[in-house]
């Protein structure tokens, strides 16, 4: 109950900050950083951006980690990047600006299956994304799985439980009635 509450204070907070300050991106404070307008949260590059790891080695990575209450972490799709990127906007050579975390590497891994042309053909294979490409749309490379590069893991915002609702109609529902007794 007191790790629930904490979270909905975290996202209240992170929410109300996005607000005030119109950012679509914000640091939460604990080791990630929230993409307000999708929904989604991400790990910060320092967690993860500075090693490189294989497909297979990233992927095991993120669905083990438990970071900032949240277990329910997975490598991003190209969609992700995509939507996480074009709430930054480009700069002025038309290349990507980067959200507020450290990038240490040029590709990132995917989960979006890819497929290698020509003999490798039918050697596993994902998509990895390039925040720094140019033009914008050359930042998406297929790659044999078994190579080593950077990787981020993301994770949908946690919404709020039935209990979480019901106790703020409860909270509501209390302090409403006070109200009308003090006016009586």
């Amino acid at each position: 109950m007191i790790k629930e509450g904490r979270s909905i204070a975290v996202a209240l907070t992170v929410t109300l900050s996005a607000i005030a300050s119109n950012a679509q991106v914000v640091a939460r404070g604990d080791g990630t950083f929230e993409d307000v307008v999708n929904g989604l949260i991400w790990t910060n590059g320092n967690i993860s951006a500075r090693t490189t790891k294989t497909y297979s080695e990233a992927s095991g990575w993120a669905a083990a980690l438990n970071l900032a209450g949240i277990s329910s972490w997975e490598l991003p799709t190209k969609d992700q990047f995509a939507l996480l990127y074009a709430t930054q906007g480009s700069n002025q050579s038309g290349g990507m600006i980067r959200p507020p975390l450290t990038i240490g590497g040029n590709y990132y891994w995917t989960r979006d299956v890819g497929v290698l042309a020509g003999p490798n053909s039918s050697v596993h294979a994902h998509y990895a994304f390039a925040p720094n490409a140019y033009p914008a749309s050359a930042s998406f490379k297929v790659f044999a799985d078994t190579t080593a590069m950077s990787f981020w893991a993301v994770a949908a915002v946690p919404e709020p439980t039935t209990f979480t609702f019901m106790l703020v109609g409860v909270v509501g529902l209390i302090l409403f009635k006070r109200y009308r007794k003090a006016g009586s």
